[in-house]
Order: structure tokens, then sequence, then C-alpha cells
């Protein structure tokens, strides 16, 4: 099952990511480091030497432990003992902890991470290890709960997870048990999907894993080590006690300088209106850029306007409010979140604008892999990690892939179609499509009837106007009523095209739901567990090996 790849200039939808990718000079000042340089790379690596301070004995112990707990291989043990020598770093990359891995930009976001780790090893001369950052924090489960992929008959088809206890009451994925609700789902999967020599195997591992116990994001973890630890991922799930402590004096800067962090954000943010970019960020200024757990749910933190005092104004004021929707649930005190930060870090959680600051606080990070989303919003957070005595990595765009089966390119092949062609407005690149196979020429002879009725109705009207003047406007009418039964004859014609060209729409759509389901990237919408029920997990193997990571286009994965 030899793998083809090529490249396919898929212009991104947003400006500011299409600058940061195809032309960087035009975006730079927003972020510190040029991710296609070289010389980007030696430089972090040096910075680094001078600014990482954490203990490493201490990280790598509570990374063992979690690794170890997942059930961890030798390659990625080995990984997690490398950080412990002063000098490794780490490209790092996270998302959330989506059912069976979730959306295949996961997928490609490690495969990046392994790559390029790999890469920079080799080209530094310096251990660089890959880390994926399990997004256990994050409480949406509804984006989490689908799956998708192409069904038998080449429609995209949908499953959802059912909700398990807690879920849409602010409880974060690491939170919510994987439970028999997974179950569920796993035999629906089954069911749905089409037999294959690989497909059992693959279904008992993925049950394995589930029977181990614990969250939902243990589940996702122990998947993801499943796909990618015999390529020395390592994986970190930062809710977790052990890191959490590791990051209190992250949580106690961020309660102190909530009001510089928001005048950075917000200044950024003016740039990038002031440089013709939408503002990627938009939070009001009394957010502090923090959640903290009440009652087991993660509810955003805020500053009061007024704070409120103790009688005759001899406490401190509990300035700090959280907040479910618009309603104040608890209020803090300054000192009270200090303690919090100080003694049960594990109680406070952050948001789009501090997580990538915590993780670089937390590891050395020589890159962040990031998607075109995190990569807009990251513009607007290199001036936040100075307050921390930090500074941006380098921010390396994941690779984005879709993957082309041997079906889907024969029928490219067949109607000397690309990739390209089948992206955009569906419906109309599928009319598009037909009339270019429309040997009969339907539509064209339609349209020139119109214009000839059009025409042969004008002259009559010029002709006629000095008789009656009002016989134009009734002209006009007749036309309208004659225009009416050639448009019913028009689509009585395209019918009959299409019934004649009904077996070349069915592959054209059939390809079209298999590379934009929806309309959608491949990679946004589809699974990865059906692909592998297909061709085996020695797909990803193959995936690793590939040569994914050079240049910035997007990639075309033909399976061969």
């Amino acid at each position: 099952m030899p793998l083809r790849v090529e490249r396919e200039k898929l212009q991104p939808s947003s400006p500011l990511v299409a600058g940061y990718l195809h032309a960087f000079e035009r975006v730079g000042s927003f972020y510190r480091y040029n991710p296609h340089s070289a010389e980007s790379m030696a430089e972090r690596l040096g910075s680094l030497a001078q600014t990482y301070h954490r203990d490493r004995r201490e990280l790598a112990a509570a990374l063992l432990d979690y690794n170890r707990g997942l059930g961890a291989g030798r390659e990625t043990l080995d990984n997690i003992a490398l950080l412990e020598r002063r000098g490794t770093a780490v490209v790092v990359g996270g998302q959330q902890a989506g059912v069976l891995t979730g959306p295949l930009y996961t997928v490609h976001k490690a495969l990046t991470i392994i790559q390029l780790a790999r890469k920079l090893s080799g080209e530094l001369g310096a251990p660089v290890v890959p880390v994926f950052w399990v997004a256990a924090e994050d409480h949406d489960f509804a984006e989490i709960a689908p799956l998708d992929f192409q069904a038998a008959n080449g429609e995209p088809a949908r499953l959802r997870l059912a909700p398990p206890p807690g879920a849409g009451e602010n409880r974060s994925t690491g939170d919510l048990s994987a439970g028999l609700e997974v179950v569920a789902l796993i035999d629906a999967l089954a069911e749905a999907t089409s037999p294959s020599e690989f497909k059992g195997p693959l279904l008992d591992g993925v049950r394995e894993a589930l029977a181990a116990g614990g969250s939902l994001a243990d589940f996702f973890a122990r998947l993801m080590l499943r796909l990618f630890g015999r390529h020395g991922l390592i994986l970190i799930d930062a809710t977790r006690r052990s890191f959490r402590a590791m990051q209190s004096g992250f949580f106690r800067t961020v309660i102190e300088a909530t009001g510089d962090l928001n005048a950075a954000v917000e200044e950024a943010g003016e740039r990038l209106v002031a440089a013709g970019h939408s503002l990627q960020v938009e939070k009001s200024q009394d957010h502090t850029h923090l959640f903290v757990y009440v009652d087991g749910q993660r509810l955003p933190l805020f500053r009061e306007p007024a704070p409120e005092s103790g009688p005759g104004g001899e406490t401190e004021p509990r300035e700090f409010v959280a907040r479910r929707g618009r309603e104040p649930v608890t209020r803090f005190t300054r000192a009270e979140l200090l303690a919090i930060a100080k003694s049960a870090p594990w109680e406070l959680s952050t948001d789009v604008i501090t997580r990538p600051v915590g993780q670089d606080y937390l590891l050395p990070v020589l890159a962040s892999v990031d998607g075109p989303g995190e990569i807009s919003y990251l513009a607007q957070v290199k001036e936040v990690y100075p307050l921390f005595d930090e500074e941006m990595p380098v921010i390396y765009p994941r690779v984005n892939i879709t993957l082309v089966e041997r079906s889907v390119a024969r029928a490219l092949d067949k109607f000397d179609l690309s990739v390209r062609d089948l992206a955009g407005d569906q419906a109309a690149q599928l009319e598009k499509f037909l009339r270019k196979l429309d040997p009969t020429g339907v539509q064209e002879a339609v349209d020139r009837l119109k214009a000839d009725l059009a025409e042969c109705f004008r002259r009559c009207w010029e002709t006629l106007t000095p008789v009656d003047k009002a016989l134009p406007e009734m002209g006009k009418k007749n036309l309208d009523r004659v225009m009416a039964e050639v448009s019913w004859f028009e689509r009585k014609a395209v019918e009959a095209r299409n019934r004649a060209a009904e077996d070349a729409a069915r592959q054209y759509k059939r390809a079209a739901a298999a590379l934009f389901p929806e309309g959608h990237l491949q990679e946004r919408v589809y699974n990865i567990y059906p692909y592998l029920f297909k061709y085996g997990d020695g797909l990803i193997d193959l995936l690793v090996e590939a040569p994914l990571i050079e240049g910035t286009e997007h990639k075309l994965v033909y399976i061969e």
C-alpha cells in the first residue's frame, strides 16, 4: 500500500493565515519567529537554554507516571527519559479529546509533531522529542461528540456520542466518564462500516483502551498512544495534579497581571485591525483569561467592575467573580485566588490566550504545532509572554492533508478533474461538471433559444410600437409566459441530460463527498478509524514516513 504525495495550493480562507503560510513578511510582526527559517529554530533552541528553568526531573517523573498509566511503550518512555537532560527540547501541539480521536486534523497534528521533532533533532544536533497536549479541560461536549465518516453509499454519515453524566454542565472532558455511551458508539460504528481483515483487531484495541477505565480524555489519550506511541509520541494532560502543581507560579502571575495581560491582547488586536485583518480574540476587559472549578463546573473568572468590600471596608474586596452565563456564582478575593494558585492550582484552568503560554511555561518548547485557527489567535498573544519572563516559541503550521483513495483517484482521472475542481459550491461545481460532459449542448441550446426568443420579441415590439404604444408592455408579459414555458422545457431537458449522465454524476458526488464532505475540507470532518478499518493501522506508519512537512502547500496523499 504505497503512498504518493502531491502538493496543492488550496488558499486558506483567512488572509492572516495565508500570509503566515506563504508570505510571512506581511504578518511577521505579530509572531516571534519565522517558522520557515532554519535560523529561527537554532535561535529558539539557544534561547531555551537561557530561559527554561522548570525542574526537568519533576517534569519527567510526572510524564512517566501519566504515560505508563496509559500503557505507553518503550519508544515513548525513552523520549521522556531524554527530557531529564539539559538541552532536550520538545515539539508540542494539542487538541480537544474528540471521540475516537476526533476529526482527521488531530491525526495530522500528531504527524506534524513527530516529523518536525525528528527533522529538528537531525538538523540541530540536539534531542528534540514529540509531545501531544491533551486538551482535557475543554468543556464543550457538543463539539467533541460527533464521529463523521463516508458511508458505503458514498454519502457523509454521522454518529454522535450520547452525553455521559454531567455533560453539558460546564464539566471538562477530563471529568466525564468513558462508559456505556462510548460502548454504544463503537458498536454503531462497527455496524455502519464494511467488514475487513483489519476491522476486528482495531475494534478490539479500541474496546481494550475503553475497558482500562477513566475519563473521555484518558480514552482519547490511550488511542493516540496506540496509533503513535511506537513513534515516540509523549502525551501530557495538564489537568493532572502533578502537572498543574508545576504551573502554580504561572497561575499566580496571571492573577497578579490580569490588567497588563488584557492590555497586551487589546493592543495586538488594534494592530491587527490597523493592518487590515480581523480581530481574532475579543473578550471583555474584565475577563481574567482563567477559569475556576466550582462544584466540578469550569466557570469563567472575571474581575468585578466595582469590587465589594466587607463591613466598614475592613476586609479585602472580593474583586473576582465566577459566572455561569451572566449569573454570579462565587466571589473571591485576590488573596483567596493566590492561595488556590499556590496550594490547589488544579482548581484553575486556562483559556485561549493563557493556554499556549501555560504550555510553554511548563515545557521546553522549541516549536508549537498549530492549525489555522490557532495561528490566527496567537497573533494577539506574542506580547503576553514577557509578563511571564518567557518568549513565544516558533509557531509551526500543522500540515494540511487530504487522503485520496484509489476509487476517488480513478474517478478524477476518468473525468479529467483535479481535486480543486471539487472544492467550493458543490451544486455549482456539479452543474459545471455536467455541462462539460454534455455532448449535445443541452444548456447551450436552451440558452440560445431564450436569447433568440428575446431578440425576436424585441424586434417585434420596435416594429409595432407606432401602431399602439401599449403593445410592447403586452409583449413583455407575453414573453414572460413564453419564457416560463421554456424554463419548464429547460428543466425537462436538463433532467433528461442528467439521467444520461447519472453514473458520471454519482461518481462525481462520491468523489466530492470523499474529499470535501458537505463542502468542507476532509480533515475537518472525517475520523481516522474508518480509513484504518480499510487499510490497517500500518497506514499511520506510512504517513509518519511520508514527506508531509516540506513546503506549506496542502498535501494530497494518494493511497495506492
